[in-house]
């Protein structure tokens, strides 16, 4: 069951609006035209509810609920690396009332699979909420402090030593554990997880050694973790003493996650205008960055063409995950 913050008169008003739908005559898009939002909107997250992106998504929907008097309802559809959350976005009506809050899993869904379910064509770019590092976090049980003891000692075991791929196969996670493997010179075995905390829970346990997860879930265990690098191209400001994977000679090719929002293709351009402008104006509070940058995101370029971004980010996730050979095509 996922959570929201709304109150549970807001459940009156969900129903209504869904009666609404099935009306002779009702067209969504026309209902949108102006004065949107006149309903509940409800925002898909492909994360499992608790996580560090789920806390973000709840951070954004809490504002554009006060900014827009309306409320945003986060609905976490986890599993199958984000597809099935993504394909039921892309296939919702186009009116600003269904919203998919996006991780890195959005660019790399389609080329897992021979036949995906959703194309990059079915959706339109609203807005870029944060940059999403990833940590590299060893057990306190192997006595290691820096990334060179923890590569040193996976030298001396090689295929003995673990790792929690915490987004699933082909995703971000995945794809820092294969090019960390490679650009080290060490074998790690590969363990897939449904996020962040069932992983955290095998390394607390003894059944895992070390993972690759969010900033923000990964620094608030720092009794069990020990964090050792992050990804991207600068340091964490969530985890500033932690250098980076290529401060330390290990080089990722400067790959970093991403927190966005996107709507179904056609959604009317008026309202992919008024939700841009309100999440910008929602980035500029002090608050809500501090919020954000607490559960691990970072901030990012704001003067950056944001669709443009998004083909670009398309572009090196394919080139990457053909490269790895981790496609389905």
């Amino acid at each position: 069951m996922t959570r929201d913050f709304v109150r549970p008169t807001t459940v009156l008003l969900a129903l209504a609006a869904a009666i609404s739908v099935l009306l002779p005559g009702y067209d969504g898009r026309a209902q949108t035209a102006a004065g949107y939002p006149q309903s509940p909107v409800t925002i898909v997250v492909t994360s499992p509810a608790g996580g560090g992106v789920d806390g973000m998504t709840r951070t954004i929907a809490e504002g554009l609920a006060k900014k827009l008097k309306q409320p945003f309802i986060v609905s976490n559809q986890a599993g199958g690396t984000g597809i099935i959350g993504t394909n039921a976005v892309a296939k919702a009506t186009p009116n600003g009332y269904t919203l998919l809050f996006a991780i890195s899993q959005f660019f790399q869904a389609p080329f897992l699979t021979k036949d995906p379910s959703y194309r990059m064509a079915d959706f339109v770019a609203v807005a870029q909420i944060a940059d999403l590092p990833s940590a590299f976090a060893v057990s306190t049980n192997l006595k290691v402090k820096t990334l060179k003891e923890f590569v040193e000692l996976a030298r001396s075991r090689p295929g003995k030593l673990s790792y929690g791929i915490t987004a699933g196969i082909g995703s971000s996670t995945h794809v820092y554990g294969e090019k960390f493997k490679a650009a080290a010179g060490i074998d790690l075995l590969g363990v897939p997880y449904r996020g962040d905390v069932p992983a955290i829970i095998d390394i607390r346990s003894g059944a895992l050694d070390s993972l690759f997860g969010s900033v923000g879930n990964i620094a608030a265990q720092t009794d069990a973790l020990v964090t050792v690098a992050v990804t991207g191209d600068k340091r964490s400001q969530r985890l500033p003493d932690v250098q980076t994977f290529d401060e330390q000679g290990v080089k990722l090719d400067g790959l970093i996650g991403m927190l966005a929002c996107f709507a179904p293709a056609g959604t009317p351009a008026e309202i992919v205008e008024t939700l841009r402008k309100a999440i910008d104006e929602l980035l500029d509070e002090p608050e809500v960055q501090k919020k954000l940058i607490a559960l691990g995101a970072e901030p990012f370029d704001r003067k950056r063409d944001f669709a443009a971004y998004v083909a670009q980010q398309a572009q090196k996730w394919e080139t990457t995950l053909k490269s790895m050979n981790l496609t389905g095509r």
